[in-house]
């Protein structure tokens, strides 16, 4: 369910955190799918949380994760499933 995908990565950032290493959620602008109290319920430090908010585009998502990524400020990227928008081809 996308509630317990959503728990995991929860769980995962959270573990990245409690390492010091920040962290970053991505997710379709608009979406409203993340709500920051069930975060906070897992755990996450939402002050130290970047959260990045893409275009429902194909390539939106996976390109802002692989910009985070490479700049070695992040411990961990969450990348919602849903910022993979569909293809418009």
């Amino acid at each position: 369910s996308g509630q317990a995908r959503t728990s995991l990565a929860a769980r995962l950032l959270r573990a990245v955190q409690a390492e010091g290493d920040p962290v970053a959620w991505i997710t379709p602008r608009g979406d409203g799918g993340l709500f920051p109290p069930d975060l906070a319920a897992a755990g996450l430090d939402l002050d130290a949380l970047v959260v990045v908010h893409v275009p429902e585009d194909e390539r939106a998502g996976p390109k802002a994760a692989e910009l985070l990524l490479r700049t070695g400020a992040f411990g961990a990227v969450a990348l919602d499933a849903r910022a993979l928008g569909r293809s418009r081809g």
